[in-house]
């Protein structure tokens, strides 16, 4: 228990500082956004912004211990971080950028939920369905499908269960 509180405060100061960085990024600080975010990967994961966007999903995964073994506070920061991304971002809504960090996105916030439910109630999840909800089920991998299918399976949801079924069983 106190562990979880621990992890839950030390997530919560995380999620302040990209809060800080969105509200600074939209009066205009763009410089010091960047800084200030680099900072907070490092802080946070111990890797440079540059390092971490230029990393693939695979590598991360293995850095940090591999998708079964990954915490679930790491997932929750590498999906904040990526989802903080998506929103510094000032391109068309169909740029393959953003198709890419709303993946990356998803599949953090996948292995988050797989892992805890120490964020059921928080913006986490408000980010998560934000992303999830602004990509096409066509569009996202198959293994991120299940991971979606387990998540609605805790949260209740046979309706969006059903449809992602569907789509599985369409591609297979």
């Amino acid at each position: 228990m106190f562990q979880k509180d621990y992890l839950m405060r030390q997530i919560m100061e995380f999620s302040k500082g990209l809060a800080r960085i969105l509200g600074r990024q939209k009066s205009g600080e763009v410089v010091e956004t960047g800084q200030e975010l680099d900072e907070i990967y490092q802080s946070s994961l111990g890797l440079g912004r540059d390092t971490v966007l230029q990393m693939s999903d695979q590598q991360l995964l293995i850095l940090f211990g591999g998708e079964e073994a990954i915490e679930s506070d790491k997932c929750i920061m590498l999906a904040e971080l990526f989802y903080t991304e998506l929103q510094l971002l000032h391109t068309a809504k169909d740029d393959p950028l953003r198709n890419e960090l709303r993946l990356r996105a998803l599949r953090y916030y996948l292995l988050a939920v797989h892992g805890t439910d120490m964020w059921d109630d928080t913006e986490f999840r408000q980010h998560f369905e934000e992303v999830r909800d602004s990509l096409s089920l066509s569009n996202i991998p198959i293994s991120l499908l299940e991971y979606l299918v387990t998540y609605y399976e805790r949260v209740g949801d046979q309706a969006n269960k059903a449809q992602v079924m569907e789509e599985i069983s369409r591609r297979t």
